[in-house]
């Protein structure tokens, strides 16, 4: 259920920008994402950080999280590589 919350609120938040790009409010919030995600990213480490059990068994967990996290980043930056060369020559072969 909290998926389709998720989802729904993501879907949403296209919907409006679309809507309203034009508005000068929607670019001021496009100029404000990159300082939230960094304060949420500092608070989630700091939430980690302060948590004694998943410190505690953080070796354990710890190779699987970096081979995991090595692995989702190459998949993300190969998927973005092939989109792009993809959307460049569908734009390119318009012209």
């Amino acid at each position: 259920m909290f998926t389709i919350i998720l989802w729904s609120l993501f879907i949403a938040g296209i919907v409006a920008g679309r809507i309203f790009r034009n508005r000068r409010s929607i670019r001021l919030v496009g100029s404000r994402t990159m300082p939230t995600v960094l304060v949420l990213l500092f608070l989630f480490g700091a939430e980690i950080g302060s948590d004694k059990l998943l410190m505690g068994s953080l070796p354990e967990l710890g190779v699987g999280a970096a081979v995991m996290a090595v692995a989702c980043v190459t998949g993300s930056v190969l998927f973005s590589v092939l989109v792009y060369r993809l959307v460049k020559n569908r734009i390119g072969g318009r012209r």
